[in-house]
Protein backbone atom coordinates (compact mmCIF):
# COMPACT_ATOMS: atom_id res chain seq x y z
CA UNK A 1 0.00 0.00 0.00
CA UNK A 2 2.76 2.27 0.71
CA UNK A 3 4.60 2.44 -2.76
CA UNK A 4 0.62 3.23 -3.96
CA UNK A 5 1.23 6.39 -2.54
CA UNK A 6 4.21 7.37 -4.93
CA UNK A 7 2.05 6.88 -7.49
CA UNK A 8 0.74 10.09 -8.21
CA UNK A 9 4.45 11.56 -8.67
CA UNK A 10 4.87 10.04 -11.84
CA UNK A 11 1.24 10.55 -13.06
CA UNK A 12 0.65 14.27 -12.98
CA UNK A 13 -0.88 14.39 -16.24
CA UNK A 14 -3.69 11.49 -15.44
CA UNK A 15 -7.25 12.68 -16.52
CA UNK A 16 -8.70 9.26 -15.33
CA UNK A 17 -7.98 6.94 -12.58
CA UNK A 18 -9.54 4.07 -11.66
CA UNK A 19 -8.62 1.15 -8.78
CA UNK A 20 -10.81 -1.44 -8.52
CA UNK A 21 -10.80 -4.05 -6.00
CA UNK A 22 -9.60 -7.26 -6.10
CA UNK A 23 -11.79 -10.63 -5.52
CA UNK A 24 -9.88 -13.08 -3.41
CA UNK A 25 -11.11 -16.95 -3.85
CA UNK A 26 -10.59 -19.70 -1.57
CA UNK A 27 -7.93 -22.36 -2.98
CA UNK A 28 -10.90 -24.65 -4.86
CA UNK A 29 -10.82 -28.16 -3.29
CA UNK A 30 -11.87 -31.54 -5.38
CA UNK A 31 -14.76 -31.85 -3.96
CA UNK A 32 -15.97 -28.30 -3.95
CA UNK A 33 -14.52 -26.40 -6.85
CA UNK A 34 -14.72 -22.21 -6.74
CA UNK A 35 -17.62 -20.96 -9.19
CA UNK A 36 -15.80 -17.47 -10.19
CA UNK A 37 -19.15 -16.19 -10.81
CA UNK A 38 -20.21 -17.22 -7.34
CA UNK A 39 -17.94 -14.63 -6.46
CA UNK A 40 -19.21 -11.37 -7.92
CA UNK A 41 -22.20 -9.57 -6.39
CA UNK A 42 -25.35 -9.52 -7.97
CA UNK A 43 -24.66 -5.39 -9.46
CA UNK A 44 -21.62 -6.83 -11.69
CA UNK A 45 -23.85 -10.08 -12.78
CA UNK A 46 -26.88 -7.51 -13.87
CA UNK A 47 -24.35 -5.06 -15.58
CA UNK A 48 -22.94 -8.37 -17.41
CA UNK A 49 -27.03 -9.87 -18.30
CA UNK A 50 -27.67 -6.28 -19.34
CA UNK A 51 -25.45 -6.80 -22.79
CA UNK A 52 -27.55 -9.55 -23.49
CA UNK A 53 -30.15 -8.16 -26.17
CA UNK A 54 -32.83 -8.54 -27.28
CA UNK A 55 -33.56 -9.88 -23.71
CA UNK A 56 -37.16 -12.13 -24.84
CA UNK A 57 -34.01 -14.41 -27.00
CA UNK A 58 -30.81 -14.71 -24.88
CA UNK A 59 -32.29 -14.05 -21.19
CA UNK A 60 -34.90 -16.90 -20.55
CA UNK A 61 -32.05 -19.48 -21.28
CA UNK A 62 -29.52 -17.82 -18.72
CA UNK A 63 -32.42 -18.15 -16.09
CA UNK A 64 -31.80 -22.25 -16.35
CA UNK A 65 -28.54 -22.24 -15.15
CA UNK A 66 -29.06 -22.05 -11.61
CA UNK A 67 -31.72 -20.16 -9.17
CA UNK A 68 -29.06 -17.23 -8.28
CA UNK A 69 -29.26 -16.55 -12.06
CA UNK A 70 -32.98 -17.16 -12.60
CA UNK A 71 -33.71 -14.78 -9.98
CA UNK A 72 -31.22 -12.29 -11.22
CA UNK A 73 -33.21 -12.31 -14.85
CA UNK A 74 -36.25 -11.00 -13.52
CA UNK A 75 -34.83 -7.73 -12.28
CA UNK A 76 -36.72 -5.11 -14.08
CA UNK A 77 -33.75 -3.34 -14.88
CA UNK A 78 -32.91 -6.22 -17.85
CA UNK A 79 -36.46 -5.55 -19.26
CA UNK A 80 -36.68 -2.03 -19.87
CA UNK A 81 -36.17 -2.73 -23.50
CA UNK A 82 -38.26 -5.52 -25.28
CA UNK A 83 -37.62 -6.47 -29.34
CA UNK A 84 -40.18 -8.97 -30.02
CA UNK A 85 -39.89 -11.05 -32.73
CA UNK A 86 -42.44 -14.01 -34.68
CA UNK A 87 -40.17 -16.89 -33.24
CA UNK A 88 -41.07 -15.26 -29.80
CA UNK A 89 -44.96 -16.24 -30.07
CA UNK A 90 -44.05 -20.16 -30.70
CA UNK A 91 -47.37 -21.00 -29.24
CA UNK A 92 -51.08 -20.91 -31.04
CA UNK A 93 -52.06 -18.55 -27.94
CA UNK A 94 -49.62 -15.57 -29.31
CA UNK A 95 -51.58 -12.64 -28.14
CA UNK A 96 -52.15 -14.58 -24.86
CA UNK A 97 -47.95 -14.81 -24.46
CA UNK A 98 -47.56 -10.81 -25.77
CA UNK A 99 -50.19 -10.07 -23.29
CA UNK A 100 -48.29 -11.69 -19.96
CA UNK A 101 -45.06 -10.65 -20.97
CA UNK A 102 -46.15 -6.96 -20.50
CA UNK A 103 -48.00 -7.69 -17.30
CA UNK A 104 -44.47 -9.11 -15.62
CA UNK A 105 -42.56 -6.45 -16.64
CA UNK A 106 -44.05 -3.10 -15.54
CA UNK A 107 -40.95 -1.31 -16.32
CA UNK A 108 -40.92 -1.47 -20.36
CA UNK A 109 -39.45 1.67 -21.67
CA UNK A 110 -38.64 0.92 -25.07
CA UNK A 111 -40.88 -1.87 -27.48
CA UNK A 112 -39.71 -3.09 -31.03
CA UNK A 113 -42.26 -4.85 -32.99
CA UNK A 114 -41.08 -4.36 -36.41
CA UNK A 115 -39.53 -8.14 -37.06
CA UNK A 116 -43.64 -9.62 -36.17
CA UNK A 117 -45.02 -6.88 -38.42
CA UNK A 118 -47.23 -10.16 -39.81
CA UNK A 119 -48.33 -11.07 -36.20
CA UNK A 120 -49.15 -7.44 -35.00
CA UNK A 121 -52.66 -6.06 -34.67
CA UNK A 122 -54.73 -3.21 -32.60
CA UNK A 123 -55.44 -6.05 -29.84
CA UNK A 124 -51.49 -6.05 -29.23
CA UNK A 125 -51.30 -2.30 -28.91
CA UNK A 126 -54.46 -2.60 -26.58
CA UNK A 127 -52.35 -4.30 -24.67
CA UNK A 128 -49.17 -1.73 -24.86
CA UNK A 129 -51.41 0.95 -23.50
CA UNK A 130 -53.00 -1.12 -20.78
CA UNK A 131 -49.74 -2.35 -19.52
CA UNK A 132 -46.84 0.20 -20.47
CA UNK A 133 -47.54 3.42 -18.76
CA UNK A 134 -43.42 4.22 -18.96
CA UNK A 135 -43.34 3.51 -22.48
CA UNK A 136 -40.83 6.16 -24.40
CA UNK A 137 -40.00 4.47 -27.23
CA UNK A 138 -42.50 2.63 -29.72
CA UNK A 139 -41.63 1.44 -33.67
CA UNK A 140 -44.41 -0.64 -35.54
CA UNK A 141 -42.60 -0.31 -38.87
CA UNK A 142 -44.31 -3.10 -41.53
CA UNK A 143 -46.68 -3.89 -39.14
CA UNK A 144 -49.91 -3.77 -42.00
CA UNK A 145 -52.82 -4.77 -39.43
CA UNK A 146 -52.40 -1.97 -37.29
CA UNK A 147 -55.08 0.60 -37.88
CA UNK A 148 -55.86 4.38 -35.88
CA UNK A 149 -57.54 1.92 -33.74
CA UNK A 150 -54.31 0.12 -32.16
CA UNK A 151 -52.97 4.14 -32.18
CA UNK A 152 -55.64 5.45 -30.00
CA UNK A 153 -54.58 2.75 -27.60
CA UNK A 154 -51.48 3.29 -27.28
CA UNK A 155 -52.06 7.38 -27.02
CA UNK A 156 -54.38 6.56 -23.90
CA UNK A 157 -52.18 4.64 -21.86
CA UNK A 158 -48.75 6.05 -22.90
CA UNK A 159 -48.50 9.45 -22.42
CA UNK A 160 -44.66 9.78 -21.80
CA UNK A 161 -43.67 8.84 -25.09
CA UNK A 162 -41.18 10.40 -26.61
CA UNK A 163 -40.03 8.36 -29.99
CA UNK A 164 -42.55 6.88 -32.36
CA UNK A 165 -41.75 5.01 -35.72
CA UNK A 166 -44.54 4.07 -37.95
CA UNK A 167 -43.11 3.12 -41.29
CA UNK A 168 -44.84 1.23 -44.36
CA UNK A 169 -48.76 0.97 -42.36
CA UNK A 170 -50.73 1.37 -44.93
CA UNK A 171 -53.81 1.13 -42.66
CA UNK A 172 -52.81 4.51 -40.39
CA UNK A 173 -54.22 7.49 -41.76
CA UNK A 174 -53.45 11.21 -40.89
CA UNK A 175 -56.71 10.93 -38.04
CA UNK A 176 -54.74 8.44 -36.47
CA UNK A 177 -51.31 10.63 -35.96
CA UNK A 178 -53.30 13.29 -34.93
CA UNK A 179 -54.43 11.41 -31.69
CA UNK A 180 -51.24 10.68 -30.83
CA UNK A 181 -49.92 13.81 -31.27
CA UNK A 182 -52.67 15.46 -28.98
CA UNK A 183 -52.06 12.78 -26.12
CA UNK A 184 -48.15 12.55 -26.19
CA UNK A 185 -47.49 15.90 -25.72
CA UNK A 186 -43.52 14.78 -25.41
CA UNK A 187 -42.96 13.80 -28.72
CA UNK A 188 -39.65 14.48 -29.92
CA UNK A 189 -38.98 12.00 -32.74
CA UNK A 190 -41.39 10.56 -35.24
CA UNK A 191 -41.73 8.85 -38.08
CA UNK A 192 -44.44 8.42 -40.36
CA UNK A 193 -42.68 7.66 -43.53
CA UNK A 194 -44.43 5.23 -46.49
CA UNK A 195 -47.47 5.33 -44.91
CA UNK A 196 -50.07 5.15 -47.62
CA UNK A 197 -53.03 5.45 -45.56
CA UNK A 198 -51.71 9.24 -45.20
CA UNK A 199 -53.54 10.02 -48.67
CA UNK A 200 -56.84 9.52 -47.62
CA UNK A 201 -57.25 12.76 -45.39
CA UNK A 202 -53.66 14.71 -46.47
CA UNK A 203 -55.44 17.94 -45.39
CA UNK A 204 -54.68 16.37 -41.78
CA UNK A 205 -51.15 16.75 -42.01
CA UNK A 206 -50.92 20.57 -41.19
CA UNK A 207 -52.67 19.65 -38.13
CA UNK A 208 -50.10 17.73 -36.15
CA UNK A 209 -47.29 19.93 -35.47
CA UNK A 210 -49.73 22.04 -33.45
CA UNK A 211 -49.71 18.94 -30.89
CA UNK A 212 -45.99 18.35 -31.38
CA UNK A 213 -44.06 22.02 -30.39
CA UNK A 214 -40.92 19.69 -29.10
CA UNK A 215 -40.33 17.73 -32.11
CA UNK A 216 -36.96 17.65 -32.84
CA UNK A 217 -36.68 14.71 -35.43
CA UNK A 218 -39.47 14.51 -38.34
CA UNK A 219 -39.49 11.90 -40.91
CA UNK A 220 -42.06 11.85 -43.25
CA UNK A 221 -40.27 10.51 -46.36
CA UNK A 222 -41.05 8.11 -49.10
CA UNK A 223 -38.72 5.10 -50.07
CA UNK A 224 -40.12 5.90 -54.17
CA UNK A 225 -39.93 8.98 -55.77
CA UNK A 226 -43.00 11.62 -55.97
CA UNK A 227 -45.12 9.49 -53.57
CA UNK A 228 -44.76 11.72 -50.50
CA UNK A 229 -48.27 14.11 -49.48
CA UNK A 230 -46.52 16.89 -48.09
CA UNK A 231 -46.42 20.56 -50.06
CA UNK A 232 -45.21 23.92 -48.76
CA UNK A 233 -48.16 24.89 -46.63
CA UNK A 234 -47.83 21.63 -44.95
CA UNK A 235 -44.13 22.47 -44.64
CA UNK A 236 -44.65 25.87 -43.33
CA UNK A 237 -46.92 24.85 -40.41
CA UNK A 238 -44.28 22.25 -38.92
CA UNK A 239 -41.80 25.11 -39.73
CA UNK A 240 -43.98 27.33 -37.55
CA UNK A 241 -44.48 25.06 -34.70
CA UNK A 242 -41.50 22.80 -34.77
CA UNK A 243 -38.75 25.34 -33.88
CA UNK A 244 -36.62 22.54 -32.43
CA UNK A 245 -36.20 20.44 -35.40
CA UNK A 246 -32.77 18.95 -35.74
CA UNK A 247 -33.37 16.44 -38.41
CA UNK A 248 -36.34 16.50 -41.37
CA UNK A 249 -36.44 13.96 -43.47
CA UNK A 250 -39.51 15.09 -46.51
CA UNK A 251 -38.12 12.80 -49.48
CA UNK A 252 -40.11 12.72 -52.68
CA UNK A 253 -42.67 15.08 -51.27
CA UNK A 254 -43.89 17.90 -53.41
CA UNK A 255 -41.98 20.79 -51.60
CA UNK A 256 -40.87 23.61 -53.90
CA UNK A 257 -38.41 26.28 -52.99
CA UNK A 258 -41.06 28.13 -51.08
CA UNK A 259 -41.08 24.88 -48.51
CA UNK A 260 -37.62 25.49 -47.93
CA UNK A 261 -37.47 29.08 -47.40
CA UNK A 262 -40.15 28.56 -44.79
CA UNK A 263 -37.80 25.77 -43.07
CA UNK A 264 -34.85 28.28 -43.17
CA UNK A 265 -36.98 31.28 -41.67
CA UNK A 266 -38.15 28.97 -38.88
CA UNK A 267 -36.10 26.05 -38.21
CA UNK A 268 -32.26 27.74 -36.78
CA UNK A 269 -31.76 24.20 -34.95
CA UNK A 270 -31.73 22.22 -37.89
CA UNK A 271 -28.77 19.94 -38.46
CA UNK A 272 -30.07 16.78 -40.96
CA UNK A 273 -32.24 17.66 -43.44
CA UNK A 274 -33.06 15.45 -46.66
CA UNK A 275 -34.39 16.58 -49.72
CA UNK A 276 -34.00 14.11 -52.40
CA UNK A 277 -36.09 13.74 -55.15
CA UNK A 278 -37.73 16.93 -54.48
CA UNK A 279 -39.08 19.85 -57.03
CA UNK A 280 -36.32 21.98 -56.03
CA UNK A 281 -33.83 24.30 -57.88
CA UNK A 282 -30.74 26.80 -57.27
CA UNK A 283 -33.25 29.26 -56.11
CA UNK A 284 -33.74 26.73 -52.81
CA UNK A 285 -30.46 26.87 -52.23
CA UNK A 286 -30.35 30.25 -51.52
CA UNK A 287 -31.33 30.07 -47.99
CA UNK A 288 -29.27 29.75 -44.70
CA UNK A 289 -29.06 27.04 -42.16
CA UNK A 290 -26.41 28.12 -39.53
CA UNK A 291 -25.87 24.54 -38.34
CA UNK A 292 -26.77 22.38 -41.06
CA UNK A 293 -24.00 19.08 -41.36
CA UNK A 294 -26.31 16.80 -43.33
CA UNK A 295 -27.81 17.79 -46.60
CA UNK A 296 -29.32 14.97 -49.43
CA UNK A 297 -30.11 16.60 -52.63
CA UNK A 298 -30.61 13.10 -54.62
CA UNK A 299 -32.20 13.22 -57.43
CA UNK A 300 -32.86 17.29 -57.38
CA UNK A 301 -31.93 17.17 -61.34
CA UNK A 302 -32.68 21.04 -61.78
CA UNK A 303 -29.40 22.08 -59.43
CA UNK A 304 -26.95 23.78 -61.48
CA UNK A 305 -23.62 24.71 -60.45
CA UNK A 306 -25.33 28.12 -59.63
CA UNK A 307 -27.12 26.07 -56.65
CA UNK A 308 -23.67 24.57 -55.44
CA UNK A 309 -22.60 27.81 -55.58
CA UNK A 310 -25.42 29.56 -53.69
CA UNK A 311 -25.33 26.25 -51.37
CA UNK A 312 -21.55 26.28 -50.36
CA UNK A 313 -21.43 30.12 -49.49
CA UNK A 314 -24.87 29.98 -46.81
CA UNK A 315 -23.98 26.38 -45.49
CA UNK A 316 -20.14 26.12 -44.69
CA UNK A 317 -20.45 23.68 -41.83
CA UNK A 318 -21.39 21.11 -44.33
CA UNK A 319 -20.05 17.64 -43.47
CA UNK A 320 -22.45 15.60 -45.66
CA UNK A 321 -23.51 15.93 -48.53
CA UNK A 322 -25.43 13.61 -51.54
CA UNK A 323 -25.87 15.13 -54.81
CA UNK A 324 -26.25 11.77 -56.81
CA UNK A 325 -28.19 12.24 -60.12
CA UNK A 326 -27.91 16.06 -60.19
CA UNK A 327 -26.08 15.75 -63.94
CA UNK A 328 -26.53 19.49 -64.21
CA UNK A 329 -23.52 19.39 -62.17
CA UNK A 330 -20.32 20.10 -63.45
CA UNK A 331 -16.34 20.38 -61.59
CA UNK A 332 -17.34 24.25 -61.99
CA UNK A 333 -20.48 23.61 -58.94
CA UNK A 334 -17.86 21.05 -57.10
CA UNK A 335 -15.22 23.92 -57.25
CA UNK A 336 -17.45 25.79 -55.35
CA UNK A 337 -18.29 23.31 -53.12
CA UNK A 338 -14.82 22.24 -52.75
CA UNK A 339 -13.79 25.70 -51.45
CA UNK A 340 -16.11 26.43 -49.19
CA UNK A 341 -17.07 23.61 -47.36
CA UNK A 342 -13.80 21.99 -46.43
CA UNK A 343 -15.48 20.46 -43.13
CA UNK A 344 -16.82 17.23 -46.03
CA UNK A 345 -16.22 14.35 -44.46
CA UNK A 346 -18.99 12.23 -46.75
CA UNK A 347 -19.75 13.31 -50.11
CA UNK A 348 -22.03 11.12 -52.77
CA UNK A 349 -21.75 12.21 -56.64
CA UNK A 350 -22.85 9.30 -58.81
CA UNK A 351 -24.18 9.68 -61.97
CA UNK A 352 -22.90 13.45 -62.01
CA UNK A 353 -21.99 12.70 -65.51
CA UNK A 354 -20.07 16.64 -66.30
CA UNK A 355 -18.28 15.57 -63.29
CA UNK A 356 -14.39 15.58 -64.21
CA UNK A 357 -10.74 14.60 -62.68
CA UNK A 358 -11.04 18.42 -62.28
CA UNK A 359 -13.64 18.21 -59.93
CA UNK A 360 -12.07 15.42 -58.31
CA UNK A 361 -8.79 17.46 -57.75
CA UNK A 362 -10.49 20.00 -56.22
CA UNK A 363 -12.34 18.15 -54.04
CA UNK A 364 -9.00 16.02 -52.43
CA UNK A 365 -7.16 19.43 -52.37
CA UNK A 366 -9.62 21.49 -50.74
CA UNK A 367 -11.39 18.40 -48.49
CA UNK A 368 -8.50 16.52 -46.48
CA UNK A 369 -11.26 14.84 -44.48
CA UNK A 370 -13.27 13.35 -46.76
CA UNK A 371 -13.48 10.05 -45.68
CA UNK A 372 -16.12 8.23 -47.50
CA UNK A 373 -16.62 9.27 -51.75
CA UNK A 374 -19.06 7.80 -54.07
CA UNK A 375 -18.30 8.84 -57.88
CA UNK A 376 -20.03 5.92 -59.11
CA UNK A 377 -21.19 6.26 -62.91
CA UNK A 378 -19.21 8.99 -63.42
CA UNK A 379 -17.09 7.56 -66.45
CA UNK A 380 -15.24 10.48 -67.32
CA UNK A 381 -12.78 10.31 -64.84
CA UNK A 382 -9.88 8.45 -65.41
CA UNK A 383 -6.50 7.32 -63.45
CA UNK A 384 -5.86 10.94 -62.60
CA UNK A 385 -8.66 11.43 -60.11
CA UNK A 386 -7.17 8.46 -58.71
CA UNK A 387 -3.74 10.35 -58.42
CA UNK A 388 -5.11 13.38 -57.00
CA UNK A 389 -6.78 10.84 -54.12
CA UNK A 390 -3.50 9.63 -53.59
CA UNK A 391 -1.84 12.79 -53.18
CA UNK A 392 -4.56 14.23 -50.69
CA UNK A 393 -6.19 11.68 -48.64
CA UNK A 394 -3.69 9.51 -47.32
CA UNK A 395 -5.19 9.60 -44.23
CA UNK A 396 -8.83 9.86 -44.26
CA UNK A 397 -9.99 8.17 -46.89
CA UNK A 398 -12.09 4.78 -45.95
CA UNK A 399 -14.38 4.41 -48.08
CA UNK A 400 -14.69 4.90 -52.35
CA UNK A 401 -17.08 3.88 -54.51
CA UNK A 402 -16.10 4.02 -58.37
CA UNK A 403 -18.95 1.45 -59.91
CA UNK A 404 -19.40 2.07 -63.34
CA UNK A 405 -16.10 4.20 -64.08
CA UNK A 406 -14.48 2.44 -66.98
CA UNK A 407 -11.90 4.30 -67.72
CA UNK A 408 -10.02 3.41 -64.45
CA UNK A 409 -6.82 0.79 -64.63
CA UNK A 410 -4.45 -0.93 -62.32
CA UNK A 411 -1.79 1.38 -62.63
CA UNK A 412 -3.97 4.01 -61.13
CA UNK A 413 -5.72 1.91 -58.61
CA UNK A 414 -2.75 0.56 -57.23
CA UNK A 415 -1.15 3.65 -56.60
CA UNK A 416 -4.28 4.55 -54.54
CA UNK A 417 -4.08 1.70 -52.76
CA UNK A 418 -0.10 1.89 -51.90
CA UNK A 419 -0.84 5.72 -50.36
CA UNK A 420 -4.24 5.27 -48.76
CA UNK A 421 -3.53 3.12 -46.09
CA UNK A 422 -6.56 3.67 -43.97
CA UNK A 423 -8.82 2.52 -47.11
CA UNK A 424 -11.40 -0.31 -45.70
CA UNK A 425 -14.29 -0.86 -48.59
CA UNK A 426 -14.01 -0.39 -52.38
CA UNK A 427 -16.15 -0.87 -54.77
CA UNK A 428 -14.96 -1.74 -57.99
CA UNK A 429 -17.94 -2.86 -59.78
CA UNK A 430 -18.70 -2.52 -63.48
CA UNK A 431 -14.94 -1.16 -64.00
CA UNK A 432 -13.87 -3.12 -66.81
CA UNK A 433 -10.23 -2.06 -66.98
CA UNK A 434 -9.12 -3.24 -63.74
CA UNK A 435 -8.04 -6.89 -63.54
CA UNK A 436 -9.65 -9.42 -61.70
CA UNK A 437 -6.03 -10.81 -60.78
CA UNK A 438 -3.75 -7.68 -61.04
CA UNK A 439 -1.52 -6.97 -58.22
CA UNK A 440 -3.50 -3.96 -56.96
CA UNK A 441 -5.46 -6.41 -55.09
CA UNK A 442 -2.82 -7.72 -53.06
CA UNK A 443 -1.99 -4.18 -51.96
CA UNK A 444 -4.18 -3.86 -49.10
CA UNK A 445 -6.31 -5.38 -46.69
CA UNK A 446 -9.61 -4.06 -47.78
CA UNK A 447 -13.28 -5.20 -48.41
CA UNK A 448 -13.16 -5.06 -52.65
CA UNK A 449 -16.76 -5.56 -53.76
CA UNK A 450 -17.88 -5.89 -57.42
CA UNK A 451 -15.49 -8.99 -58.87
CA UNK A 452 -17.18 -11.98 -57.76
CA UNK A 453 -18.93 -11.86 -61.15
CA UNK A 454 -15.34 -12.24 -62.94
CA UNK A 455 -14.48 -15.24 -61.37
CA UNK A 456 -11.63 -14.45 -58.87
CA UNK A 457 -11.53 -15.90 -55.34
CA UNK A 458 -14.65 -15.65 -53.15
CA UNK A 459 -11.96 -14.45 -50.16
CA UNK A 460 -11.48 -10.77 -52.32
CA UNK A 461 -14.68 -9.30 -52.80
CA UNK A 462 -17.76 -9.55 -50.71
Amino acid sequence: MRTMRTVPVYCTKLKCFNVLPVITMAPADEENPVDPFSCLPDELILRVFSFLQPALVHLPPVAQVCKRWCGLCQDSSLWTSLKFSSTTFSSTQQEDVFCNILQRRGNVQRIDLSACWNLVTDRYLEHVGKNCSKLTQLNISGCRRITDRGLAHVANGCKKLRNVVIHACPEITCQGVVSLAKQCVNLEELTISDCEGLWRDPHRMRTIPAYCTRLKCFNVGWSSASRGIVIDLDIKHFAMYCTQLRHLNVRSSQITDNGIAYIAQYCRLLEHLDLGHCFITDTGMKCRFPRLRHLDLNGCWHLTDSGLKYLAANNPNLEYLNIDWCFRITDKGIEHLAKRCPKLRHVSMAHCFSVSNRGIKQLSQNCPGIAELNVSGNFLLTDKALRYLAESNTVSLRTLNVEGCTRLTDQGMGLLLQTCAQLERLNVRDCRNLSPDGMWLLNNNIHVEGLCQREIPSFLCS
